[in-house]
C-alpha cells in the first residue's frame, strides 16, 4: 500500500472492528511516509476550515464536532471514528473533507445533475465515473432500502 499516491479503505460505518482496521493501515502508512492526509468522505467541504483548526489544535473536539454539524449532518456514532481523529490530532495528520454539501446532494436527488444551478453544479466533480453496472445496481439497492 506504500507504494501507492492513494489508498481506499472501505468499510461499514456502524462496526467499530472496521474503523480500527483503517487506523491500522492509516498508522502503517504513517510510519513509512508521515506526509500523508486522511481523506473522509463523509464531511462536507464547507467544514474544511474547522478539520484544519481541529488539527492544528485551535479548537478542541467538542468544538470540531458542533463545527462540522457532526450530529445534524453524520448519522453514525462519533465514537466508531473517534480513534482515526485522535491518531490524526496526535500526529497533524490533515483530515480532508470529501464530500459536497448535503444540501447540493438532495439536490441532485430531486432535480438530477442537469437540474443544477451553474453555482451548484461548481460544488460537483466535473467529470463522475458511472460506468460500472455493478455499482449502479447496488446504489439503487441502497436507495431502495433507505426510500
Amino acid at each position: 500500500l506504500a507504494d501507492n499516491r492513494v489508498v481506499f479503505v472501505g468499510e461499514n460505518h456502524d462496526r467499530y472492528s472496521h474503523h480500527l482496521g483503517q487506523l491500522e493501515i492509516i498508522a502503517g502508512l504513517h510510519q513509512r511516509n508521515p506526509s500523508l492526509a486522511i481523506g473522509m468522505e463523509f464531511i462536507q467541504q464547507p467544514f474544511q476550515p474547522v478539520l484544519d483548526k481541529y488539527i492544528a489544535g485551535e479548537i478542541d473536539e467538542e468544538e470540531m464536532l458542533r463545527g462540522t454539524e457532526w450530529f445534524v449532518r453524520w448519522i453514525y456514532d462519533y465514537r466508531l471514528y473517534r480513534p482515526i481523529f485522535q491518531y490524526a490530532l496526535e500526529h497533524g495528520i490533515p483530515i480532508i473533507a470529501l464530500n459536497v454539501p448535503k444540501e447540493i446532494t438532495r439536490r441532485i436527488a430531486k432535480v438530477g445533475i442537469e437540474g443544477l444551478t451553474d453555482e451548484e453544479r461548481s460544488k460537483v466533480p466535473a467529470e463522475i465515473d458511472d460506468s460500472s453496472q455493478t455499482y449502479r445496481e447496488r446504489l439503487r439497492a441502497v436507495s431502495r432500502c433507505t426510500a
